[in-house]
């Protein structure tokens, strides 16, 4: 559905926005790989696509009105990296839509 005023898309399936977010990564990711004059390598795009997906993936486990699958998807993530859920030293902005 596009908002006529502003001519941006009001929704996006899950499928759609994973499918762009996974797409931007492969299509840079390629890009980067094939051309041999690319100096700085997309350190920061690719930082900001994976902080993307991680948000997105949240989003998307917060949905489920048990708490099932965030506190599953919680487990998977801490089983894979553990950083993902170090402690800092003080409190920092909190999110108003999802947490983690």
């Amino acid at each position: 559905m596009v908002d006529e005023v502003n001519r941006m898309p009001q929704y996006l399936s899950p499928a759609i926005a994973y499918g762009f977010i996974v797409g931007d990564f492969r299509e840079a990711w390629n890009s980067l790989c094939w051309n041999p004059l690319a100096r700085n390598r997309g350190n920061f795009l690719f930082g900001l696509l994976a902080m993307t997906l991680l948000e997105w993936s949240c989003r998307l486990a917060s949905a489920d009105q048990t708490g099932q699958a965030l506190a599953d998807y919680s487990r998977a993530l801490a089983a894979i990296e553990p950083r993902y859920f170090t402690l800092l030293p003080k409190p920092c902005a909190g999110s108003r839509d999802f947490e983690l």
